[in-house]
This record gives C-alpha cells, sequence and structure tokens, in this order.
C-alpha cells in the first residue's frame, strides 16, 4: 500500500492528545505488535528520561481503542524537569487494522521552550507492511535558516548530523521520501533523514534487522547530538526575537496538529473517538507561553535585564506562570514582610525557585518559626533580603524543632 503522507501523519501524531476519550469495549480485538521500531522508540524514550518529569495523562489516555476493536493507540506527554530547555515530549505509537494488512505509526516529539532556539527532536515511523516503512528523522529548524546562516552552522554542520542521513539513505533498501505538503518540506530542516525503506516481498527479517541495527544506531546518534547540543543550551535572545520564535513554534505545532486530523483519525479510530477531541486542550499540550508579559512583568518589580537569563535557566517554569495568580502575589508576600521595593528583584533574582513555593505552608510557616526563635518581626524583611532561601526552609525548620540543640552554632558558623 501507498505509504502515508507525511501531513497525514503529524495530523495523526498530534491528533492522539490526553483529551481524546476513546470508548472502551470488552470485546477488544486489536493489540499493539511488538515491532522493531516501537523498540527503538522505547530506548530513545528511555535515554531522555532523566530530563523528563512524570507522565502527565491519566491512566485511561495512556492506551485507547475503538469501539469495534481495530485500532488501538497509547500516548505520552512528559513536561521537562525544572531548570531544563525541555518544554515537552509527546509519545504516540498507533496500529489500525485494515482489509490487506496494518497500519503503525510511532512517533516521538521533545519540543524545546522559550529558553532556548535550539531546535525540536521529531522521530517518526510509519510501517504500512511487514517489509516496508517510512522514517522520518529530524532536528526542527526555529529560525529562517536563510536568515540565519550561522544557525545551520551551529546545530547542523558542525554537529555532524547529515553523516546520519548519508549513512541510512546509502542503504540499497531505502529511496527518498517527499511530502506532497509544501509546509511540511518547509519546516524541516537540510539534514532530515525523509526515506521510505523497503525490502520487497518477504523482506520482514531484513528490514527487522535494518531498524534495529543501522536506523537504531543513526537514532541514537541524533539524540546524543540533540540532548548535549540543543537541550542542555539556553540563548541570549532579544524579546522581540523571543517573540517571532515562538510565534512560529505556535504556528508549526497547531499546523501539524490541523493538518488532515478530521480526515484521518475518523478512519483508524471511527467517529467514537474523534467526536471526543478537544481542540482546546490539545493546543494547550503543545503551546508555549508567549514570555513577553512575564518578562515585562519581572522588569517592572525590578529584575535586570543581564539577570534574565540566569533567572530563566534557574526557573523555566516562570515562563508558564500566571502573572495574577502565581507571580503577584509572591511580590506582594515579600513587601509585606517588609523586603524593601528594591530589593523584591535582588530576592527573585537570588532565589527563583521561591516562585514555586506555597504562601501558606512553606513560606508562611518558616517565617513564623524564624519568629518562634527569636528573630524580631520587624528584622524578617533584612534577613529575607540576605537569606531568601530561608522561605523554602521548613524542613530545616523543623529540624531544629526537634533538634533545637542546633541552635547553638551562629549564623556564622
Amino acid at each position: 500500500m501507498a505509504a502515508p503522507t507525511l501531513s497525514t501523519i503529524s495530523g495523526l501524531h498530534h491528533g492522539a492528545s490526553p483529551l481524546l476519550r476513546a470508548r472502551t469495549s470488552s470485546t477488544m480485538c486489536a493489540c499493539m505488535p511488538s515491532l522493531a521500531h516501537r523498540k527503538v522508540a522505547r530506548e530513545l524514550v528511555a535515554e531522555a528520561e532523566a530530563r523528563l518529569l512524570p507522565s502527565a495523562v491519566p491512566a485511561d489516555v495512556l492506551e485507547f481503542r475503538n469501539s469495534t476493536g481495530t485500532a488501538v493507540g497509547m500516548l505520552d506527554v512528559r513536561r521537562g524537569v525544572p531548570a531544563s530547555s525541555i518544554d515537552f515530549m509527546l509519545y504516540s505509537s498507533l496500529h489500525c487494522k485494515v482489509p490487506n494488512g496494518a497500519i503503525d505509526i510511532t512517533s516521538v516529539l521533545i519540543s524545546l521552550n522559550a529558553l532556548s532556539d535550539a531546535p525540536h527532536f521529531l522521530m517518526e515511523f510509519i510501517q504500512g507492511s511487514p517489509s516496508s516503512m517510512v522514517v522520518i528523522l529530524d532536528l526542527l529548524p526555529r529560525k529562517d535558516l536563510a536568515l540565519h546562516p550561522e544557525y545551520i552552522v551551529k546545530y547542523y554542520e558542525n554537529t555532524g548530523l547529515d553523516k546520519q542521513r548519508e549513512n541510512i539513505e546509502e542503504l540499497p533498501q531505502t529511496r527518498p521520501y517527499r511530502s506532497p505538503s509544501l509546509f511540511v518540506r518547509s519546516a524541516c530542516s537540510p539534514t532530515a533523514l525523509s526515506v521510505t525503506i523497503d525490502c520487497g516481498h518477504g523482506g520482514e527479517s531484513t528490514l527487522e534487522e535494518i531498524v534495529s541495527s543501522h536506523l537504531a544506531s543513526a537514532v541514537k546518534e541524533v539524540l546524543q547530538i540533540w540532548l548535549h547540543s540543543c537541550a542542555g543550551q539556553t540563548s541570549e535572545m532579544e524579546d522581540a526575537e523571543r517573540e517571532i520564535m515562538v510565534r512560529r513554534d505556535q504556528a508549526v505545532r497547531l499546523k501539524s496538529i490541523e493538518v488532515d486530523l478530521t480526515a484521518n483519525l475518523p478512519k483508524m479510530f471511527g467517529p467514537d473517538v474523534s467526536s471526543h477531541i478537544e481542540y482546546s486542550d490539545i493546543q494547550w499540550v503543545t503551546k508555549t507561553k508567549r514570555p513577553g508579559p512575564i518578562l515585562d512583568y519581572l522588569g517592572k518589580v525590578g529584575v535586570r535585564r543581564d539577570k534574565l537569563p540566569h533567572l530563566l535557566h534557574r526557573y523555566p517554569q516562570v515562563l508558564h506562570a500566571s502573572i495574577v495568580v502565581d507571580l503577584a502575589p509572591v511580590v506582594k508576600y515579600l513587601q509585606g514582610m517588609d523586603v524593601k521595593p528594591g530589593d523584591v528583584s535582588r530576592v527573585l533574582e537570588r532565589y527563583p525557585e521561591l516562585l514555586d513555593l506555597k504562601l501558606e505552608g512553606t513560606m508562611s510557616t518558616s517565617v513564623a518559626y524564624l519568629v518562634s526563635i527569636g528573630v524580631a518581626r520587624r528584622q524578617i524583611g533584612g534577613v529575607i533580603t540576605c537569606f531568601p532561601e530561608v522561605l523554602g526552609m521548613l524542613a530545616v525548620a523543623r529540624m531544629i524543632k526537634k533538634k533545637p540543640y542546633v541552635l547553638g552554632f551562629g549564623l556564622e558558623d
């Protein structure tokens, strides 16, 4: 059968969102086949595990099926750990029985946040028969390459990415795969691996060998390049430049969700599943919040422009915060503790993680304990300004309460 188009694949991949509510059936007959390319994907995800938070999707979405039992899918969405430039990872795998066989699609997208302008990681395997499949492996650029040749040199030329593409394309069983979508082609890099691997009739074992050795090696190498050269990087950018990049990210993600989505999900999972997709929540999963208002607010409270990269590196989650719900209450609390207006920025620059602390709980309990051991109320502001970390020291406060003899040591000790 003809290989699906890349636009179709992207639509299917992103369409399987955490809000996709599949109705289960007691007579399910489809199961997720154990294919070589799925093992490659699992190993890839395991390699990135340390940089990711636990799964953000409910258990009943980690696996979903259509009502007739002919299609099964899984989806995992995981955010990056604190201080990471990773925004989220989308890992999905779909299996659908068709009259002449089955279609199996496995995708991994690891998206970076606005701390960095480095490329996103994309891998997709589309197997339409036991002996043939389409492979897409790329680091998706986030800048206009014609306007930024230095970006090509930094992320594509100096890293030797093109060697991995060449290694796969040299195999006699491969031929180039070109998406009919001009938009999809424009979103890929010059080093993108986009091929069809066709091992011919009876070539199942040959395909498995290619996937398990050559392809697995290429995927691992590209991931290592991305983890080393992209995932751990932050980038100095003007606010306007960062805004443009974020808008570009959103446009590419939304386009990948929309292209052929309504046409293809019903074909694979039927109306039961496709009718339960909630588009606004799909967008939430793949959306990077525009940093402009957040950065403007931090500037208004006094955080210096040259300190922003350090603050964002220490606590990148601030880019996803709400000014009204998350940031303003913390600033108000600090001012209520007699931290001088000019010192609020100093506290945030030194200990940005306090933006994640609970006002009623960690911070209030820590302040109450300082008072209980003799720190005068009028001195609290000065203590917080000099040692803002004390606001997160609930565990230390409890330790002192249980082991008061540690108070025999002075602060200088």
